[in-house]
């Protein structure tokens, strides 16, 4: 598996604070936001530092808990049977989602979702 990009996103009811926390004392800028989700960059850095509500209207299943750890792969279809083959257990299934990518989500021994992604074709 071959991951060109790595974020981690942080469930939270405070993403206005998490907001002015890491723009105003971190230097972090914003790369997107919404109302349920924010995304942050640092220069230099590759990947990005994300704040989303747990329960969101479109979106993988997650779990409202600590992190979740998101992997950019190139070819997200391969990482998917290839793990299927191994017999690990999907917490979501593979699908197209709307913000323009193909992912799915398991799960690691300590239940933190891993988002496995490719920008969708």
């Amino acid at each position: 598996m071959s991951i060109y990009r790595m974020d981690f996103a942080v469930y939270t009811d405070r993403i206005g604070e998490c907001k002015h926390f890491y723009c105003n004392y971190l230097g972090f800028t914003i790369s997107y936001e919404d109302e349920t989700y924010l995304e942050l960059r640092s220069d230099g850095f590759e990947g990005c530092l994300c704040f989303m509500l747990a329960q969101r209207e479109a979106g993988a299943i997650f779990s409202g808990k600590g992190v979740m750890l998101c992997l950019m792969v190139e070819d997200v279809d391969a990482v998917y049977d290839r793990l299927l083959g191994l017999g690990v257990d999907i917490t979501e299934k593979i699908g197209d989602r709307p913000w323009g990518e193909r992912s799915f989500v398991v799960e690691d021994p300590n239940g933190m979702h891993i988002y496995v992604a490719s920008a969708a074709d």
